[in-house]
């Protein structure tokens, strides 16, 4: 999973998620549980959890008529969040470095 699952999201809506994965690391869990289901991600389909025992179990046994489970660590949410709000996305990156190889080029 990458920085897609926040396609479709403002970024003040991004900001508001990287606020709330600092109040969950204080109260020290590491793992999230994110239901991917359309195309956009509200904050109901994300739940928490403290070992990626916890968020593996809860997506076994949560219920889901639509879409799938997927976990990912804080870290790499954080990651995520982090180039979002710099606005380093991946289309961004990869039209730099062409842009750099034309200018190469000449």
């Amino acid at each position: 999973m990458s920085i897609d699952i926040f396609k479709g999201i403002e970024k003040a809506e991004v900001e508001q998620f990287s606020k709330r994965l600092a109040q969950e690391r204080q109260r020290e869990h590491r793992f999230a549980a994110i239901q991917i289901k359309g195309e956009t991600l509200a904050e109901k389909d994300i739940t928490f959890h403290k070992t990626a025992f916890e968020a593996c179990k809860y997506m076994l046994m949560a219920p889901t008529d639509k879409g799938y489970y997927t976990f990912r660590s804080l870290s790499l949410l954080e990651d995520d969040v982090k180039r979002i709000l710099e606005e380093k996305t991946i289309e961004k990156y990869i039209e730099l470095k062409q842009q750099k190889g034309l200018d190469l080029e000449r």
